[in-house]
């Protein structure tokens, strides 16, 4: 495993634990369709929640803003159609969120920032 599969392994672990600390059930982690992969789809009230994480050192030109490019975002709408035509959901009923975590170098200082419904 590269050091910066690592850092996102440990990220997405760090997230789902945020998460559940604010009454998300977990459902999935690394689920793929249509050659995407969310990092965790976890359920909120009657809300299915499809959940992109992003984890970076932190270096004086970090920021917490959303990373996300167009044809990213895109391309995970996509896929939640995709999912929600398999399995039966409705569109209603799901939505898109971004976690942006930064960690210093022993990954002991972090920042995490929580974007809800960004499509």
């Amino acid at each position: 495993m590269t050091n910066t599969k690592a850092m996102g392994a440990w990220g997405e672990n760090l997230a789902k634990k945020y998460l559940l600390g604010k009454d998300y059930s977990f459902v999935a982690a690394n689920y793929r369709i249509n050659r995407r992969e969310f990092d965790l789809i976890c359920q909120k009230n009657n809300t299915l929640v499809f959940i992109e994480v992003k984890t970076k050192r932190e270096t004086p030109a970090s920021s917490l803003d959303n990373p996300l490019s167009t044809s990213q975002l895109r391309g995970l709408k996509q896929a939640i159609i995709a999912y929600a035509n398999k399995n039966r959901v409705s569109l209603d009923a799901v939505r898109l969120d971004l976690i942006v975590i930064l960690a210093d170098q022993k990954q002991t200082q972090v920042k995490l920032k929580h974007y809800k419904d960004i499509f």
